[in-house]
């Protein structure tokens, strides 16, 4: 009896301690807190259980007054805590954003957080707004808090540190920065426990990102440099050995460094051809390299920066302040949205591009809606059947108490009867359309941005299929969020993977549309290859042969550089050069010979958008939105376009593309449209234009 008792207070326990178990979540938003409006950002889910089971994440997170983004993933966790890395389109109002864990075999929720909280162990995560910058900071992390001090005096800089552990694998992870710093990073892929190496996926991450218009600024430390690696290959110079270098007193005064700062460790640098060593620390301290890769820029110093510990904060700004110039960084001076401060120029137009595109994707011929005429005969219908008709058959059968019941299954029948309509029955026909943008550097494409609308005529689930490496979400931002659609949001709901963020299938009702973005960053096939040079003193001429690598013919094309702008002719074999015709097309995979004589332009935001046929209507999609869904690269672009030399950025149009996205069921009228713009080097051997 009593080994049986034993037994049974052994039991109720361990039930016991079972019952007291939960399920740990814990989670860490953007760097170090710091999030950016619009953009996609790392945030790092922390979770464990006594019991290692399969669960399903999944984040909730308003997109703005109509749809909500809905991401979910599926790991293992158990009784040791274990992190796992999503990116996330943040938007800074995270009113009823949530995080929740769920069984993965019976969809039971074992967890559940609210970031926005006062409590929750997600609550310190901060917006940085549009008149400030986000530096992310990752490597070494001894020096972080000697950065913070030395630009804690500039309110117009926020600085977030990630682990190297934790740094994006996709280089949409590193889409709310405005400059990465690298304290001394170990690039080798293969390194001991605690030594902050960054793996291979990591480091192609960031070279994805800034030739896509990213900007990086690194310094090596004593670590050993693999022989090659991604980061490494892309760097403007290789590093070469560890010397000392002495500082003269006077270069410590001038500076405001005390008088064991006489010398520093620093690694030599070798600058690689196409790049510039350029002497932003001052006197007395080696050059810096700096060079171009893609859209983007990465400099590279001799020595730690973070290590050197000034006067005070003027001093530190004052040496600062060229360094991050150099990088391409600039302070934001523009005048802000006086009512919502997180909202900056750059997202204020690309809201606009994107509401501008929908109402162009959206005009579909047909559509049903449902007008005031629609909507007075069903109300009459329904005061007669739940009125006078309900009210007679009733009376007749003795049961008129019966009133409330019959009433509320009158509305539910109609109610299900016009959903059931709506599914059964359409208005029109289903349209599928998209436009897309893509951007190239010399031979390879950086970057896309697609826009897709999907009207349905009725009540259906559709299934939207993507390259992998696609990252989905509902287009457009609304500057004007708040809480106005609460939990009337329509939820999108997007599964992720390392590679990208795919669609889950869509229900969508009777004569509605949806708009969804997706982007696309790294290394691709490029569209076409273009020769050209510059000619001519008085009024330069733009001559050479441009290539078509696609299966598509294209058109429309327009090139862009300092000396000015115009639109390409074809140079016929048959015909002198003085008399060019135009260049309508060139079919796939053909070489045409082309020139075009630049008219002098002033730059302006929507400096390439001149195209003939836009203004008749024969383009779909307007080019200059698709460019500004895009606003950092077309700024870099256009920035690039009247400040530097030896560089044509070529606009064309593809003539009747694929989708690179496919909608089941099939049987939608499609209509697609696709832009490229391809930043290409000029040739030298021209004449007064250089």
């Amino acid at each position: 009896m009593r080994l049986s008792q034993s037994f049974f207070l052994i039991a109720l326990l361990c039930t016991a301690i079972g019952a007291g178990a939960e399920t740990q979540l814990d989670v860490d938003i953007g760097w170090g807190g710091g999030t950016r409006t619009g953009r996609w950002l790392p945030i790092f889910i922390t979770a464990s259980d006594p019991r290692p089971h399969n669960v399903v994440l999944e984040v909730y997170w308003p997109h703005d007054s109509t749809y909500a983004t809905r991401i979910s993933q599926g790991f293992t966790i158990g009784p040791d805590p274990a992190t796992f890395p999503l990116i996330v389109p943040i938007n800074y109002a995270a009113i009823d954003a949530s995080i929740t864990l769920r069984d993965a075999s019976n969809g039971k929720t074992l967890a559940h957080l609210v970031p926005s909280e006062a409590n929750s162990s997600a609550s310190s995560f901060f917006a940085v707004s549009m008149n400030s910058r986000l530096i992310g900071v990752s490597g070494q992390p001894a020096s972080l808090r000697f950065l913070n001090d030395q630009l804690s005096g500039n309110q117009r800089v926020n600085i977030g540190f990630l682990d190297t552990r934790f740094l994006p694998t996709a280089p949409m992870g590193l889409d709310g920065l405005d400059l990465l710093v690298l304290n001394q990073p170990n690039l080798n892929s293969v390194s001991a426990p605690g030594s902050h190496s960054i793996g291979i996926d990591a480091q192609q991450a960031i070279v994805d990102w800034v030739r896509a218009g990213g900007t990086m600024l690194l310094w090596p430390g004593d670590a050993v440099l693999p022989d090659s690696s991604p980061l490494l290959d892309a760097l403007p110079c290789s590093i070469g050995e560890r010397y000392n270098l002495e500082l003269s007193q006077e270069a410590r005064k001038r500076l405001g460094f005390s008088d064991r700062f006489a010398k520093l460790p620093a690694r030599r640098l070798i600058a690689r051809p196409g790049t510039s060593a350029e002497a932003i620390f001052g006197d007395g301290f080696p050059v810096a390299v700096v060079g171009p890769l893609g859209l983007g820029r990465i400099v590279v110093a001799p020595m730690p920066l973070t290590e050197l510990q000034f006067s005070d904060n003027a001093a530190a700004e004052a040496f600062w302040k060229p360094v991050l110039l150099a990088t391409g960084f600039t302070w934001v001076t523009e005048k802000t949205n006086e009512y919502y401060p997180a909202q900056g120029s750059d997202l204020q137009r690309e809201q606009a591009a994107a509401t501008s595109l929908a109402d162009q994707l959206g005009d579909v011929p047909g559509a049903g809606q449902f007008g005031f005429s629609y909507v007075a005969i069903v109300l009459i219908a329904m005061m007669i059947i739940v009125g006078p008709v309900d009210w007679i058959v009733l009376k007749m059968l003795g049961r008129q108490p019966w009133t409330w019941v019959t009433t509320s299954g009158w509305i539910t029948l109609l109610t299900l009867g016009a959903l059931y309509a709506g599914h059964m029955f359409k208005s029109g026909d289903l349209y599928f359309r998209t436009a897309q943008l893509v951007d190239q550097v010399d031979d390879h494409t950086v970057a896309s941005v697609e826009m897709t609308a999907i009207y349905s005529p009725r009540t259906a689930r559709y299934v939207m299929q993507s390259p992998d490496d696609t990252w989905w979400q509902p287009a457009g931002i609304d500057p004007y969020y708040g809480r106005g659609g609460g939990p009337m949001k329509i939820d999108l709901g997007f599964h992720q993977t390392w590679q990208g963020n795919t669609p889950e299938p869509l229900w969508i009702n009777v004569w509605n549309l949806r708009f969804l973005r997706g982007d696309r960053v790294g290394a691709g096939p490029p569209i076409l290859t273009a020769s050209l040079k510059l000619t001519g003193d008085s009024r330069p001429r733009l001559v050479g042969t441009i290539r078509n690598l696609t299966d598509r013919p294209l058109a429309d094309f327009r090139v862009v550089t300092r000396n000015g702008e115009g639109t390409l002719a074809r140079v016929p074999d048959t015909l002198p050069s003085f008399q060019p015709a135009d260049v309508r097309e060139i079919a796939p995979g053909d070489v045409a010979s082309v020139e075009a004589t630049l008219a002098p332009s002033t730059p302006t935001n929507d400096l390439p958008g001149k195209y003939p046929g836009w203004a008749t209507g024969t383009h779909p999609v307007d080019p200059i939105e698709m460019y500004w869904l895009a606003p950092r690269r077309t700024r870099l672009i256009n920035e690039m376009m009247s400040t530097r030399d030896g560089l044509v950025c070529v606009y064309a149009r593809v003539v009747n593309p694929s989708a690179t996205v496919t909608l089941s069921p099939g049987g939608a009228i499609e209509e697609h449209t696709k832009w490229v713009r391809a930043l290409v080097t000029l040739e030298t051997g021209g004449t007064g234009a250089h």
